[in-house]
């Protein structure tokens, strides 16, 4: 809190800074001053979407494209909390006015990422099309691995994840816990499937 002390005695207003006295009428000269005065008092002070700016990403630099980013902050208002949303919340929770987040749902729509009757907007399942180029780049062991993470974690046992090659299985991913005696397996080892115990199920689930 700053400590400025600004009072208003009949039809002038007195600052905190020793002589300094604005004269009755001029409200807008008079609101000018005082804006002055809070921030100079407190230089910090933004507005309520400035600070969501600042606080929510970096100042953006040369290169980057406003409208793509602008975009892009309008499919991430649908989520769970709001699944459905009218042009003033989407305004609203993207801190665009009216007009702007008009344009962009109405070119999502064309698009086909976003579905609207008219009143209310929604995502449209071809939004998981953008999802699937990333995860299409990972391998079985990047997306397997932390989930095995967590069943360890759960069970306290090593876990791993095979599939089956003719007549044996290959591990693709495999997270060990520390045993005074353990089994020197890691990814790309081959077991006759027989004799492992993920082996039948996984010839089970193939000849299904």
């Amino acid at each position: 809190m700053f400590n400025t002390r600004i009072s208003v005695r009949g039809a002038n207003r007195v600052s905190s800074t020793p002589g300094q006295l604005l004269p009755a009428g001029g409200r807008f000269r008079r609101v000018g001053v005082l804006r002055h005065i809070v921030r100079n008092a407190n230089p910090t002070m933004e507005s309520g979407s400035a600070m969501r700016r600042s606080e929510s990403a970096p100042a953006p630099s040369p290169e980057f494209v406003q409208s793509l980013g602008r975009g892009l902050a309008v499919i991430r208002a649908f989520d769970a909390q709001h699944r459905r949303l009218t042009l003033t919340e989407v305004a609203k929770l993207t801190d665009l006015t009216r007009a702007t987040a008009r344009r962009f749902l109405l070119t999502l729509v064309e698009l086909g990422y976003v579905a609207s009757d008219g009143s209310v907007f929604w995502l449209t399942p071809q939004v998981l099309r953008l999802g699937y180029s990333y995860l299409s780049s990972l391998s079985l062991n990047q997306i397997a691995t932390p989930h095995i993470e967590a069943l360890v974690r759960q069970v306290g046992e090593s876990s791993s994840m095979a599939i089956l090659d003719d007549d044996g299985i290959v591990y693709v991913a495999r997270v060990p816990v520390s045993r005074i005696m353990t089994v020197f397996i890691t990814v790309g080892t081959r077991f006759p499937a027989y004799a492992t115990s993920m082996g039948p199920g996984t010839s089970r689930r193939a000849h299904r």
